[in-house]
């Protein structure tokens, strides 16, 4: 439970981490979200409760067919037809994951942080070289999803997680314009989604 003043509060629990879930759930108003919870139609039985829950608030506040990009540690795309079924994603390291990854995992590659603004394309240096690959590959690869998305459901798609307000006006800025493409920026959909679910 959570208190506020006098008040306690329900808390609902939606994770994918197992250690997070089973913290939280000791509190004796806890509940866990399940995918049995979400109304998603044609769900998997290893589909991320987070990923479920967020096309269907898509779905929900936006209309269907629905596209989530949620852009985290790691990078989801999801979508749901207009009948509210699964259609199904792909799932890659996100933004910050990439740099870390490559320092980690090679021998001589340095720890790059993320850019500010866009890095040259040609880079002359290691770090804008690894800034600019990851980038313009992830980039790119979005923009390809996206479209292909469009193509076939139009609808509305969202973009959230903490890298999204970074990846949102290239985004933007990199779709083609004759797809008619209705995006939205909500860096808060997961909660939204769950304050719409009815448990």
């Amino acid at each position: 439970m959570w208190a506020f003043g006098q008040r306690t509060y329900p808390l609902r629990i939606v994770s994918v981490v197992p250690a997070a879930t089973r913290h939280w759930q000791v509190h004796p108003l806890a509940q866990v979200v399940t995918l049995a919870h979400i109304p998603l139609q044609e769900t998997y039985p290893s589909l991320g409760v987070d990923r479920a829950l967020a096309v269907w608030g898509a779905g929900q506040r936006w209309g269907r067919p629905a596209l989530v990009i949620d852009a985290g540690t790691g990078l989801s795309l999801t979508g749901m037809d207009a009948a509210g079924r699964l259609m199904g994603g792909a799932i890659l390291p996100g933004w910050s994951l990439q740099h870390r990854m490559l320092h980690q995992q090679t021998g001589a590659l340095p720890w790059v942080p993320l850019p500010d603004g866009l890095p040259d394309r040609w880079a002359r240096d290691t770090t804008t070289a690894i800034q600019s690959g990851v980038f313009y590959t992830l980039v790119a690869g979005l923009v390809d999803f996206v479209t292909d998305w469009a193509e076939r459901f139009p609808g509305p798609m969202v973009v959230t997680g903490g890298d999204g307000p970074r990846l949102w006006p290239h985004l933007c800025a990199r779709l083609p314009g004759t797809l008619g493409v209705r995006l939205h920026l909500e860096p808060h959909h997961l909660l939204h989604s769950l304050g719409a679910l009815e448990i």
